[in-house]
C-alpha cells in the first residue's frame, strides 16, 4: 500500500458519534482506533479494535464483487476464512417452506457437499436461507462467514460490545456500513453472491435481488465464477433458467438419493450408494471401544426453531428424535461432546465401553433410577488404539477409600464400581469402561479407524445418507433354545 493509498484510507467512519480511525500494516490486518467525539480530550483516546477494515471488498476476491461502493465500508473482527467460501442463494420461498421439501434437500446436499469439500459457508442477514445455513453450520462445527447491517450512527458502546465478544474459531462476522443513505435493497443478497467463491442457487425468481445479483457476478466472471444453478422445475422459469446458463452458470442435479439424506448432487464427485457403506459386525471388532447415545432432554410438546428447521432439513429433528436423533447430531457436526452430570469429578468427559458390540442386545437394561437404558444399540465405535493415541484411559474402578488416595489429575476416570438403584445393587465394572477428557474431534480419527453402528437395516438407510463412515447393523439379541 502507498503512502497516497493509506492516507486515503486513514479515515474510515465517522458518525455522529464516533471517528474511527485504520491504521493499516500492509498485510491485510488493521488496528482500529474508536474515539467518541463526545469526549473531550485526546483524540487517540477510545477502544482499540483488532480486525480487518475494508472500503473495497474486492482486495478480499480476485474477482470484482457484485455491488460495493464508496458509500459502503465493511469491518471483520475476525478476519475473513482461510478455506474456500461458498454461499447458497436463494429468492423467498413464502410462509410454508414444509410444503417445498425439494428446496430443503437442495440446502442441506450444498451445506453437507461444501463441508465435504473443505468450504466455509456463507450467509447474511435477511436471506432466504440463512437460518438453515446457520443451522447446518452448527451443526457441522463449520466456519461461517455472517454478513449483517450495522446500526446507523453506532456508538463506542455498540464497538465495545462486539469487541467484548471476542475472537471465534468458526464465525467471522461482517459488518456493512452505510456512509450515504440508507442501505439498497438487496445489499446483502448482492455482496454475498459477488465474495463466495462458489455459489449455490436453490431458487431463482426473474427480476429479483439474487437473479440480478447472479447476473451481474457472471457478467464480471463468465463461466469462472462457479456459478450452479439446481436443475429443478420449481428452482427458476425456463426462461430465466436459459439465461443464467448462456452468461456461464453450470446445472446440477440433485439425485434422487439426497431427497432421502444422502448427501449427493451432480457434478459433485461421486460418494458411495447407501447400501454400499451398510456391513456387518467386522471381524476384528472387538479391537473397538463403543460409545452409544440416548435420547436428550427436552421440554415434550415444545418445539424450538432449531428443531423446526432440523425437521424441514432432514426430515426429523436430531434433538427430538430419541438416540438416533442424537446420533445424526454426532455424524453431521464429527465431535462427541463431553459431559460430567454422571461422574463423581467436575471435569467433561467422553465415555466408551470395551464391551464387545456383539454383545449389546443382550446387556441392554433399564436403569429406573437413571429414568434410562444402558447398551443403547446406536452409537459409534472406534478403534481402541487410535482413542489411545488422543488420551482415552481406562476406568479406575473402586470404593471410597480408592477415591480418596486418587491424585488430582487421575480423579476424571474414577468410578464407584457398585451403587444401589430401587431394585438391585449395580457393579458398574461391568461396563468396562474407558474415558476421555474433554470432546473428541473426530477427524483426530482415522476414516478406517471407525464405523456406526445401528440395530436394523431400516435405521441403517436413514443414518448412511449422513455418514462418510461406515454403517454396521448390529446382531440380534440371541433367541434362546425351546
Amino acid at each position: 500500500m502507498t503512502g497516497d493509498q493509506k492516507s486515503a484510507r486513514e479515515t474510515w467512519f465517522e458518525s455522529r458519534h464516533v471517528h474511527v480511525v485504520w491504521q493499516n500494516d500492509g498485510c491485510m490486518r488493521a488496528n482500529l482506533t474508536i474515539c467518541d467525539r463526545r469526549k473531550k480530550g485526546d483524540s487517540k483516546s477510545g477502544v482499540e479494535l483488532p480486525g480487518h477494515l475494508l472500503t473495497d471488498l474486492t482486495e478480499l476476491v480476485d474477482h470484482p464483487v457484485s455491488r460495493f461502493d464508496e458509500n459502503y465500508s465493511a469491518w471483520l473482527p475476525n478476519g475473513w476464512p482461510r478455506r474456500r467460501t461458498q454461499c447458497i442463494a436463494s429468492s423467498r420461498i413464502g410462509r410454508h417452506p414444509k410444503q417445498l421439501p425439494w428446496w430443503s434437500d437442495a440446502v442441506r446436499t450444498s451445506c453437507m457437499n461444501g463441508f465435504r469439500d473443505g468450504a466455509a459457508m456463507l450467509t447474511g442477514q435477511g436471506m432466504t436461507a440463512e437460518p438453515f445455513v446457520r443451522r447446518m453450520a452448527q451443526l457441522l462445527n463449520c466456519e461461517l462467514v455472517d454478513i449483517r447491517i450495522a446500526p446507523r450512527n453506532p456508538d463506542s458502546t455498540w464497538f465495545r460490545k462486539i469487541a467484548d465478544d471476542g475472537p471465534s474459531k468458526t464465525l467471522f462476522p461482517m459488518w456493512i456500513f452505510s456512509t450515504g443513505s440508507e442501505p439498497a435493497t438487496g445489499l446483502i443478497d448482492q455482496i454475498a453472491i459477488g465474495l463466495a467463491d462458489a455459489v449455490r442457487v436453490i431458487k431463482v425468481s426473474e427480476d429479483g435481488n439474487v437473479f440480478h445479483a447472479v447476473q451481474k457476478r457472471l457478467d464480471l466472471t463468465g463461466n469462472s465464477g462457479a456459478v450452479w444453478l439446481l436443475s429443478d422445475e420449481h428452482s427458476a422459469s425456463e426462461s430465466v433458467r436459459l439465461e443464467l446458463l448462456e452468461q456461464g452458470a453450470v446445472q446440477w442435479l440433485l439425485q434422487e438419493g439426497a431427497r432421502t439424506g444422502a448427501s449427493q448432487s451432480h457434478p459433485d464427485t461421486e460418494i458411495q450408494s447407501s447400501d454400499d457403506r451398510i456391513m456387518d459386525l467386522p471381524n476384528d471388532a472387538d479391537e473397538f471401544l463403543a460409545h452409544w447415545t440416548r435420547e436428550r432432554g427436552r421440554h415434550p410438546g415444545i418445539e424450538t426453531d432449531d428443531e423446526r428447521i432440523d425437521r424441514l432439513l432432514f426430515g426429523f429433528s436430531p434433538d427430538s428424535e430419541g438416540a438416533i436423533g442424537a446420533l445424526l447430531s454426532i455424524i453431521c457436526s464429527r465431535r462427541l461432546l463431553a459431559g460430567s452430570s454422571l461422574t463423581r469429578d467436575s471435569t467433561p468427559i467422553v465415555s466408551f465401553t470395551e464391551v464387545p458390540l456383539a454383545e449389546f442386545s443382550s446387556r441392554r437394561t433399564f436403569r429406573s433410577h437413571l429414568g434410562r437404558w444402558d447398551f443403547e444399540l446406536f452409537g459409534i465405535a472406534i478403534r481402541k488404539a487410535a482413542l489411545q493415541k488422543v488420551g482415552a484411559r481406562p476406568v479406575i474402578y473402586g470404593g471410597e477409600s480408592a477415591w480418596s488416595g486418587l491424585q488430582e489429575p487421575d480423579r476424571p476416570w474414577f468410578q464407584l464400581t457398585g451403587s444401589d438403584s430401587d431394585s438391585a445393587s449395580i457393579d458398574w465394572s461391568k461396563e468396562r469402561e474407558w474415558r476421555i477428557a474433554g470432546d473428541l474431534d473426530l477427524a483426530r480419527i482415522a476414516p478406517n479407524d471407525l464405523f456406526v453402528f445401528v440395530p436394523d437395516r431400516e435405521a441403517a438407510k436413514k443414518v448412511t445418507g449422513f455418514s462418510r463412515w461406515p454403517v454396521v447393523i448390529l446382531p440380534r439379541k440371541p433367541v434362546p433354545a425351546d
